[in-house]
C-alpha cells in the first residue's frame, strides 16, 4: 500500500507520504466498519502485585471480555463491576481483604487502568484479560533480508540465514514459496522464528527460500486497494492541490467501498450462519415424540 502511494502520487517527500500513510490507515478502519467487522479480540497477561490493585489497561482496548487468575492450575473468574459506587462500598468494607482467588475487577478507561478485588496474596500469579481492541495501526515495511534455511512441512519452527529478526515482528505474517501467509506467533532468536499454525507447503530443508514478512489488514484482500484511493484522494485534495485528481480518486474510495459492502458485508454484519435463520424459528420438537400413525392403518 505504502509503494503503491507514493507511485501513484508521483512523490518522494516525507512529509507527503507520512500524511499518506495515515490515511491509509484511516481508510482501512472507515472500510473495516463500513463492512461491519468486528472489533479485534486480544490476550493480555498480567503478573499479580503485593503491593496494588492497580493496573494498566492495554493498548487499543475498548471493553474487557474476561478476566481471570490462575492459581494452583484452578481458574479464578472476575465478575465486572460497573457501578462506581458499588465498587466504592466493596472497597469501603473490605479494602484490607487479600487473597489470590480474584473475585471482581471494575474498569477505569478514563484512566487507563482498571482495579482488582481482593488485592493479591502472592506475587507472581498469572492474570489474563480476554479484551477487544482498535486495530492497530500499519506502520512496517515488509521485512526481506535474508533466507529460510530450515521449515519442514507441518511443522510451526522455522530457521532463517541472514536475517536480524526482532521481537517487534511476532504477530505479523510469513510468506513463502509455497504463497501462503503464515501468522509468526514468536521470534525466538534473530535467526528463528516460531509461526501460529503448521506450515503446509514443500519442505525446506539446507535450502535458500526467499520469504516476506509483513503485516496485513484486516480487510479482505480484494479490496486492498481501496485505502490507497482513499489516501491519494486526500493527498491531491491538499497537498497536491489537483481537484481533477481529487475527483478521480474520491469516486475511485466510494465506487469500491459501495462494490465491497455488497460483496463482503454479509460476512461480517451478522454471526448468524444465513441458512440457519431460519430454523432459528422453528419451534424445539422432541425427536422421541413420533407421530401417531395408528389412525392410518
Amino acid at each position: 500500500m505504502q509503494d503503491e502511494f507514493s507511485s501513484m502520487a508521483q512523490t518522494d517527500n516525507s512529509n507527503h507520504l507520512t500524511h499518506g500513510y495515515k490515511n491509509i490507515n484511516l481508510a482501512i478502519k472507515k472500510l473495516e466498519t463500513a463492512l461491519g467487522m468486528p472489533p479485534m479480540q486480544e490476550e493480555r497477561t498480567y503478573a499479580t502485585l503485593t503491593s496494588t490493585n492497580s493496573y494498566p489497561l492495554p493498548e487499543r482496548f475498548i471493553d474487557m471480555d474476561q478476566f481471570y487468575s490462575i492459581v494452583s492450575s484452578f481458574r479464578y473468574y472476575a465478575d465486572k463491576e460497573y457501578s462506581e459506587e458499588a465498587w466504592g462500598r466493596l472497597m469501603r468494607n473490605t479494602s484490607s481483604q487479600t487473597s489470590d482467588q480474584l473475585t471482581n475487577i471494575f474498569i477505569r478507561p478514563g484512566l487507563h487502568k482498571f482495579e482488582i478485588y481482593p488485592t493479591a496474596a502472592t506475587a507472581d500469579n498469572t492474570m489474563t484479560m480476554i479484551y477487544t481492541a482498535f486495530s492497530k495501526d500499519l506502520s512496517a515495511s515488509d521485512y526481506i533480508d535474508g533466507t529460510i534455511t530450515t521449515l519442514a512441512n507441518g511443522d510451526t519452527s522455522v530457521t532463517f540465514s541472514g536475517t536480524t529478526l526482532t521481537d517487534l515482528m511476532a504477530d505479523r505474517w510469513l510468506k513463502t514459496d509455497d504463497g501462503e501467509w503464515y501468522k509468526i506467533s514468536s521470534i525466538d532468536s534473530t535467526t528463528t522464528a516460531t509461526l501460529l499454525m503448521p506450515y503446509q507447503g514443500t519442505s525446506i530443508s539446507a535450502g535458500s527460500s526467499s520469504f516476506t514478512i509483513g503485516e496485513i489488514p484486516r480487510i479482505p484482500e480484494g479490496t486492498h486497494d481501496l485505502p490507497v484511493n482513499f489516501a491519494l484522494w486526500k493527498y491531491f485534495l491538499g497537498d497536491k492541490r489537483d481537484k481533477q485528481q481529487a475527483v478521480v480518486y474520491e469516486r475511485l474510495w466510494f465506487d469500491g467501498v459501495k462494490d465491497a459492502k455488497a460483496n463482503f458485508r454479509n460476512r461480517y454484519s451478522s454471526a448468524v450462519i444465513q441458512s440457519q435463520r431460519g430454523k432459528l424459528n422453528r419451534p424445539i420438537q422432541d425427536p422421541n415424540d413420533y407421530p401417531d400413525l395408528s389412525s392410518l392403518a
